[in-house]
């Protein structure tokens, strides 16, 4: 198994902890302290640095390189919510019939397991109805990520 390290870093969001092994981001989560045990590696702060400029309202790739693991469910899911075109929405529903099922708690759970928020964008999954609905930076700050991108207004 590849070492992984980890580095805090400060956004216009809040705190969040960046993980990579030499090869690839492995992890990005929210974070209410700001303490590094590790130091990071050119990956992290590479991620760090475009998260940032999306943050900043640039529309820019994520170019880094990452890898998730999941169940095969979870993956296909993610597949599909990366294909959601940025400032758009699509509903738990919308993903989950996407992926052939019917089932769209079972998204809402692929969205939570997501190790890579704002890359993997589970922000852009809201409630048939219009709501929001949960995320696991919470509902502030899916509600900004998705004003960044110009899906909702305030």
């Amino acid at each position: 198994m590849s070492v992984i390290v980890s580095e805090t870093y400060l956004t216009e969001i809040g705190k969040i902890k960046i993980f990579a092994t030499p090869t690839a981001v492995v992890k990005i989560e929210y974070v209410e302290e700001y303490v590094n045990v590790d130091n990071g590696n050119n990956l992290t702060n590479l991620a760090a640095f475009q998260i940032n400029d999306y943050l900043l309202g640039k529309k820019v790739p994520f170019t880094f390189p990452y890898e998730v693991k999941g169940t095969e469910f979870q993956m296909q899911v993610w597949k599909a919510i990366s294909e959601i075109p940025y400032g758009e929405t699509r509903t738990y529903k919308e993903m989950a019939e996407k992926v052939g099922k019917k089932c769209t708690r079972a998204v809402g759970s692929a969205c939570r397991a997501n190790p890579l928020p704002i890359v993997i964008p589970c922000h852009r999954v809201i409630k048939s109805d219009g709501g929001l609905g949960e995320y696991n930076g919470g509902a502030n700050i899916k509600k900004k990520l998705l004003m960044i991108e110009g899906a909702i207004k305030i």
